[in-house]
């Protein structure tokens, strides 16, 4: 939890103001929102648990973490990979 300067608990909208001056002072697109969401996926795909995340994000569900982090080409491809490990395909060439 963010506190402002006397220990409290810092309001959503400090917070995204805050984040909209910087960001628009560096010419950065999105929001607080989007940047959370991203951070997620990055998470995700350098190998973090999805209930790490879920926890990191405060979800109490984890349908909400899915909706969070969004899937990959790389996580795609990884995903194919290790199904195909366990349930490998006859080779096409073969004929």
């Amino acid at each position: 939890m963010l506190t402002n300067t006397r220990g409290e608990p810092l309001a959503p909208s400090a917070l995204n103001g805050w984040y909209k001056a910087q960001r628009v002072a560096l010419g950065l697109p999105g929001t607080l929102h989007s940047l959370r969401r991203t951070s997620a996926t990055i998470a995700q795909a350098a190998g973090a648990n999805l209930r790490d995340v879920l926890e990191q994000l405060g979800h109490a569900n984890i349908d909400t973490t899915l909706l969070y982090t969004d899937s990959t080409e790389a996580g795609r491809r990884d995903a194919a990979q290790a199904l195909g490990r366990v349930l490998p395909w006859p080779d096409q060439r073969a004929g």
